[in-house]
C-alpha cells in the first residue's frame, strides 16, 4: 500500500515536474537573458535595476490575490490547474508582444504585462505542492521540483549561449510554454470537500511573532540572493571582462551545484531540522558573497561560484519548506501567495538599492550586502528557533 502511494506521488512529481518547464525556461530569461535585454534601451543601472524590480513589483500584488481567490474557487472549478493553463496562455501572448517592444514605453507596458500572467502562474504552480503532497514530502518535493526547475534553465541558458541568436530567446520561451499548459490537463488533482461559505480573509495566524519571523527570515534570503545574482553577469562583462568560454564554465559550476544541492537538500530537510541547515545555507551564502565582493579576476570568481552555487541551492528550498510545513489546513494558495509577496517586496528594495549603489560605489560594494543580509536573516532565524521552543 505504502509502494503504491509513493509510487503515485512519484508520477504526480514528475509530472509537475515537466510541467513546469515553460516557468523555468521564463525563470532564465529573467535571470540571464532579461538585463541584455533591457540594455538595449537603457545604459543607466540604476534604471535597469528600476526595470528589473518591476516584475518583483507586480510579485508583491499578484500572487496573494491570486492565491486567496484560488483558495476559494478551486472546489468551483475542481483544483488549480486550469487557472494555471489560463495564465500561461496570457504569458504567452504577453511573451508576443514583449518581442515586438521598440521603445521604452512600450517595454514598461509588455514587461510589466508578463510578470502579471508569470507571477499568476507559478504561485499557482507552487501551490499545488502542499494540494497534492502530504507534509512529510513537502521538503522531497519542492527540492525535485526546484532541481528540475535548475535543469531546464541549464538548458534554456546553454541553448542560448551556444547558438548566438536573440531571436530564439522568445521562440524557447513560447513553445516550452505551450508544452506546460498541454501537460497540466493531466495533472490529477484532489477534489476538494469542504465548500468555503464566504470570501472573507480569515489570516488571524498570522498575528502570531513565529509567523513574522518566518516571512522576515524569507525577506533577507531573497533581499541577500537578489542583491547578488542582480548584476553578477554584468560584473563579470563589465569589470572582469568575461569570455564566452569564462561564461561557460562558471555557469557549468553555478548551475551543476545548485541542481545537486537543491535536488538533495529536500531530501535532508526532510530527516535534519530545517533550522539548523538554513543557518548553515546562510553562512554559506555569506562567504560567497564577500569573496565575490574580493574578487579581481575571472579565477577567483569561479571559486565565489562554487560557494553561491551550493548555498542558492539550498536557501531556495529549505527556508521555504520551513514555511510549507506550517500551513494551515485550506489556507495554502494563501500562503504561497503571502511568501510570494515577501519574496517580491525583497527583491524589489534590493534590485534598487543595488543599482544606485552600483552606480555610486560599485559592483564590489554591491555584493556586501549578501553579506549583510545574511547577518541579518542568522539573527532572525534564531528568534524563529526560540519562538518553536516556547509555542
Amino acid at each position: 500500500m505504502k509502494s503504491n502511494r509513493v509510487n503515485f506521488l512519484t508520477k504526480i512529481l514528475v509530472l509537475l515536474s515537466v510541467g513546469g518547464v515553460g516557468l523555468s525556461f521564463f525563470q532564465a530569461f529573467r535571470g540571464f537573458s532579461l538585463i541584455f535585454f533591457i540594455n538595449k534601451f537603457v545604459n543607466s543601472k540604476s534604471q535597469i535595476g528600476v526595470l528589473l524590480s518591476l516584475g518583483s513589483l507586480v510579485g508583491i500584488f499578484v500572487p496573494p490575490l491570486v492565491g486567496f481567490l484560488s483558495d476559494k474557487l478551486k472546489k468551483l472549478i475542481k483544483g488549480r490547474k486550469y487557472l494555471i493553463i489560463v495564465s500561461l496562455f496570457f504569458l504567452s501572448l504577453s511573451i508576443y508582444f514583449l518581442e515586438k517592444t521598440k521603445n521604452l514605453s512600450e517595454l514598461y507596458l509588455y514587461l510589466t504585462l508578463t510578470y502579471i500572467f508569470f507571477y499568476s502562474a507559478i504561485s499557482l504552480y507552487q501551490a499545488l505542492v502542499p494540494d497534492l503532497f502530504s507534509k512529510d514530502f513537502f521538503a522531497r518535493a519542492t527540492g525535485v521540483l526546484n532541481f528540475a526547475s535548475q535543469f531546464f534553465q541549464g538548458i534554456y541558458i546553454f541553448i542560448i549561449v551556444i547558438s548566438h541568436a536573440s531571436n530564439l530567446t522568445f521562440t524557447l520561451l513560447k513553445w516550452s510554454i505551450f508544452l506546460s499548459s498541454f501537460l497540466f490537463f493531466f495533472i490529477p488533482e484532489k477534489e476538494n470537500k469542504r465548500i468555503s461559505q464566504n470570501f472573507s480573509m480569515d489570516m488571524k495566524f498570522l498575528r502570531r511573532k513565529f509567523w513574522f519571523n518566518l516571512f522576515l527570515l524569507q525577506f533577507f534570503v531573497w533581499y541577500g540572493i537578489s542583491s547578488v545574482s542582480s548584476f553578477i553577469l554584468l560584473f563579470f562583462q563589465d569589470v572582469l571582462s568575461a569570455s564566452l568560454s569564462d561564461y561557460m564554465i562558471i555557469l557549468v559550476i553555478f548551475g551543476v551545484l545548485t541542481a545537486l544541492s537543491t535536488f538533495f537538500s529536500g531530501f535532508v530537510a526532510d530527516k535534519f531540522a530545517k533550522e539548523k541547515l538554513s543557518a548553515m545555507s546562510l553562512a554559506l551564502f555569506g562567504i560567497s558573497s564577500f569573496l565575490f565582493s574580493q574578487t579581481q579576476r575571472i579565477n577567483m570568481a569561479f571559486i565565489s561560484s562554487v560557494f553561491y552555487g551550493i548555498s542558492l541551492g539550498f536557501l531556495t528550498v529549505i527556508p521555504y519548506s520551513l514555511i510549507l510545513s506550517y500551513i494551515p489546513k485550506d489556507k495554502e494558495g494563501s500562503i504561497v501567495g503571502i511568501n510570494a509577496l515577501v519574496v517580491s517586496v525583497s527583491q524589489v528594495i534590493a534590485y534598487l538599492t543595488s543599482g544606485v549603489m552600483i552606480d555610486i560605489l560599485g559592483y564590489r560594494a554591491n555584493f556586501l550586502q549578501g553579506l549583510i543580509a545574511t547577518i541579518l536573516g542568522l539573527l532572525v532565524l534564531r528568534n524563529v528557533t526560540n519562538n518553536k521552543k516556547s509555542s
